[in-house]
């Protein structure tokens, strides 16, 4: 499963409201083998996002040489390298933007995991008090 597909997935659980302790009790269930799957996928979406920035590191420096083996002043060759590495920025910051993306919902859904814990821990006293 990817990462989207996890992330909607979890959204889609997150979003949901239950009206009896059983199906809180599923839905904790179903929410947390969601989130054992999330740390994974952030793994590899980091690696992605590292591996976007070397790509784009190398390309500047790349591009800069070459300025500066024509014979550019190093202000002149700096900046056109950054011109020439426009893909290379672009494909970074969307894999930045889907790394921070799947950071910050994993942290969203943990805390909604908690407090469904919360709720089933006091519906459970809450039972056993009426016993």
């Amino acid at each position: 499963m990817s990462i989207v597909e996890v992330i909607t997935a979890a959204g889609e659980i997150v979003e949901f409201d239950t009206t009896n302790p059983p199906e809180l009790e599923q839905l904790i269930v179903v929410l947390g083998e969601r989130l054992e799957q999330l740390p994974g996928e952030l793994a590899a979406l980091n690696e992605d996002r590292y591996a976007k920035e070397r790509a784009l590191l190398a390309k500047i420096e790349e591009r800069r040489a070459h300025y500066l083996d024509e014979g550019k002043t190093a202000t002149y060759a700096r900046s056109r390298a950054l011109v020439d590495a426009m893909d290379e920025r672009l494909a970074r910051d969307n894999a930045k933007v889907a790394w921070h993306y799947a950071a910050d919902s994993l942290k969203a859904y943990t805390t909604r995991f908690n407090g469904l814990l919360n709720i089933n821990k006091a519906n459970h006293a809450a039972m056993m008090g009426h016993r």
